[in-house]
């Protein structure tokens, strides 16, 4: 009976300082939206769109672009083409690599027994032109016409310090 209980208060401390963790991690994110991908896939004509408010434009932001994959997942990055009005990226073609995995074939960014989470910054200190809905679109740009293994793509703003 009380090594039930001093487990389950251990569960309640670990699960409170990991709470506190997320916490402290995002306390600058002001925009944060995931989009799930279909088991069957990522088809390259999917087209995937993230519409923000922006609030203040007398603020700036940095802006991420995050993907989750399985393990499963059988390249080393995944290639994007995104369409944005301010860009979002430096060229004009709008494609953006990101790692996936490093040259030895280790996962990049966060991982579980399963899936890894890659994040990248698209825009450090970015500063909007006017207080309007920023619309995003992301489409998967690789050389398969359906990509599988990816489970989430995701867009956040965070206030730049």
């Amino acid at each position: 009976m009380k090594g039930s209980r001093l487990k389950i208060g251990i569960g309640i401390i670990i699960g409170c300082m990991i709470s506190v963790l997320f916490y402290s991690c995002d306390r600058n994110s002001v925009y944060s939206e995931s989009i799930a991908i279909l088991n069957d896939g990522w088809s390259k004509d999917q087209k995937l769109v993230f519409t923000p408010q922006i609030e203040e434009n007398a603020k700036t932001y940095n802006i991420y672009f995050w993907v989750r994959h399985t393990k499963g997942y059988k390249y080393s990055n995944i290639w994007l083409k995104l369409n944005s009005d301010p860009s979002l990226v430096n060229d004009t073609t709008g494609l953006l690599e990101i790692p996936i995995a490093d040259a030895t074939g280790k996962w990049l960014g966060e991982c579980t027994q399963s899936v890894c989470t890659a994040k990248i910054l698209l825009k450090e200190n970015f500063r909007f032109e006017n207080t309007s809905a920023f619309r995003l679109e992301v489409q998967q740009y690789m050389r398969e016409d359906n990509l599988s293994e990816i489970k989430n793509v995701g867009l956040i703003f965070e206030l730049a310090e």
